[in-house]
Parts: structure tokens; C-alpha cells; sequence
């Protein structure tokens, strides 16, 4: 693996996400952009390469020394960075294309890659910080824009939380259809306990707010910062992707991105707006819940 072009005036990103939000069919639509090279792993998996589920409990410095290779002005020495990060990822990194005419980016959570502190709750809180203040180090030294992902529809995010794998079990229904294993008739309606979804409600609202905290965060530090409507995404594609290009001051074209949506993905929205369609008692969920707010943009 040769060296590749100095990355120079690039609008480099990160998306921030917590999941259910539509991230991932976002980052492979943008993978087909030949103005944006999308970091993830090899054989179109690991779309969020420094997750610890993919990455394993990749050390805080061997974090930084991966961001920096990808983001920094230096030649990209590509055996030096998968030999960092194999030594705890499933997989390595797939090689992008890196120049000045590149836009690079990746998704991640915003929460350090170990796993195994998350049960020592003083270690775990201490490292969290760590984490934070490099991540911000990171952004800034980099110039790295950062989107975070928010979805506003409070009630329809818990709903897909709670069903889970279709039996209200932890699991991701889009990554079963989006290799086949299931379609989209054979996912099961459930019964919802509604003082269980109320729970979940309140988790959802509580993180609404970190995230709004988050983006108020970036921008007082400087590091540009916008938030990624989900229902925008639903709701105009084109429109969504067209804004997202703007952002980064990527240079396109409506042909860019009619052939970037027209090229897809294969992740599906998995839950309906309608909630009937995969909630039995959905009239009681609606007269429980329904009145639930959507979080207003004017504050993001």
C-alpha cells in the first residue's frame, strides 16, 4: 500500500449518532459520492469504525494516532494505520481514496471505544471526560466539521428502540434486511407495555437534550457544528443531500447526487409512520403518547 496525496483543503467530518437515526444508510448513500470518501471497514462492514463493538477497546492514544493519520495533513501511511488497529478491531480499515478534492468522513458515538471500563462506574465516568476533551482537541486541531444525528419524532424513536429485533430484544431489523435474511412482511407486530415505553420515552428526551448541549458545545469551542434531522432525511433526500454538500463547501452537482441516490442503499427504513402496521395495541400507544412534542429546530 502505497502513500496517498497530501490531504490539503479538505471539509473533513464526523457524524455523531446514537442509532435508530438513520445514519447508516446516510453514510453508504454519501460512499457513493466520488467527492467524499466514507472511513468504515473492510467488505462494506464496520460503518462506524471507532465503536467499540468494531474497533474491540482500541487504547484513547491509539485512537488519536488513527484520527490523526486520517485527518491530518501528513502522507497517509497506510500499513502503519491498520497495523494500530487491528491490534483490537475485528477488521481493517478499507482503504479510501485522500486528496484535496476529497471530502473524508466517518460516523462514530460520542463516547470513548472501551468496553471494558463501562462496568467500573468511577474509572468509566474519568475516562469519559478523557475522551471528550481529546474528541474536541481532536476536531479543532483538525478542522473537522461535525454533524451531530438527531431524530425528532420522541415517540417514533422509542417505538423502534422497544421493538428491537421484532421481540422487543435488543437487535437491528435493518441489518437483516438489508442482507436478506428477513423481508419486510415477516417482521412481527408487538404488544407494547407502555409504562416500559414511557421509560424508554424518558431516556430519549433525556438524550434530546445532550445532544442539543453537545451542538452548543462545539460551537462555543469554535468547531463548526450542525445537526442531522432525520425526518428531513425522509422527507427530502435530495434536498437533505444538497444541504449536507452546501455545509461542507463540496463542489456538486444535481447529477452528484441524483446518481448518488440513484446508486442507494441497501439498509431500508424499517418502521412505518403508521404505527398500526408493527404495534398491536397501537391505539392505546397513540392516546398514551401521542400528544408527544417533536423537538423544534429553531433552538439546533
Amino acid at each position: 500500500m502505497g502513500d496517498i496525496e497530501l490531504a490539503m483543503n479538505c471539509n473533513n467530518f464526523i457524524i455523531f449518532f446514537e442509532g435508530r437515526e438513520g445514519t447508516t444508510a446516510l453514510v453508504d448513500i454519501l460512499n457513493n459520492f466520488e467527492q467524499i470518501s466514507i472511513v468504515r471497514q473492510e467488505g462494506s462492514r464496520g460503518w462506524e469504525p471507532f465503536d467499540y463493538h468494531n474497533c474491540g477497546s482500541l487504547s484513547l492514544a491509539n485512537f488519536q494516532k488513527c484520527l490523526g493519520m486520517i485527518y491530518g495533513d501528513e502522507l497517509l501511511d497506510w500499513e502503519n494505520l491498520n497495523y494500530i488497529y487491528s491490534q483490537t478491531a475485528k477488521n481493517s480499515l478499507e482503504v479510501f481514496e485522500r486528496n484535496k478534492f476529497k471530502s473524508i468522513g466517518c460516523k462514530m458515538r460520542f463516547s470513548p471505544p472501551n468496553k471494558e471500563l463501562r462496568h467500573q462506574q468511577q474509572e468509566f465516568r474519568k475516562y469519559k471526560q478523557e475522551f471528550k476533551q481529546l474528541m474536541f482537541k481532536i476536531l479543532k486541531e483538525y478542522d473537522i466539521t461535525a454533524f451531530v444525528a438527531i431524530r425528532q419524532d420522541i415517540l417514533r424513536r422509542s417505538l423502534s428502540k422497544y421493538h428491537g429485533d421484532g421481540f422487543k430484544r435488543n437487535g437491528h431489523l435493518q441489518f437483516k434486511l438489508a442482507t436478506g435474511k428477513i423481508k419486510r412482511e415477516d417482521i412481527p407486530k408487538v404488544h407494547v407495555d407502555c409504562e416500559e415505553l414511557a421509560q424508554d420515552i424518558i431516556k430519549w428526551e433525556r438524550k434530546l437534550q445532550e445532544k442539543k448541549m453537545l451542538l452548543q458545545k462545539f460551537r462555543h469551542l469554535g468547531i463548526k457544528a450542525y445537526p442531522l434531522l432525520y425526518e428531513d432525511f425522509c422527507a427530502d433526500a435530495f434536498s437533505y443531500l444538497e444541504n449536507f454538500c452546501q455545509k461542507l463547501d463540496i463542489s456538486y452537482s444535481s447529477d452528484d447526487i441524483t446518481n448518488a441516490l440513484n446508486q442507494g442503499t441497501s439498509f431500508q427504513k424499517v418502521h412505518s409512520e403508521d404505527i398500526s402496521e408493527f404495534v398491536i395495541n397501537h391505539e392505546e400507544v397513540l392516546e398514551k403518547f401521542g400528544d408527544l412534542p417533536k423537538a423544534g429546530t429553531a433552538s439546533l
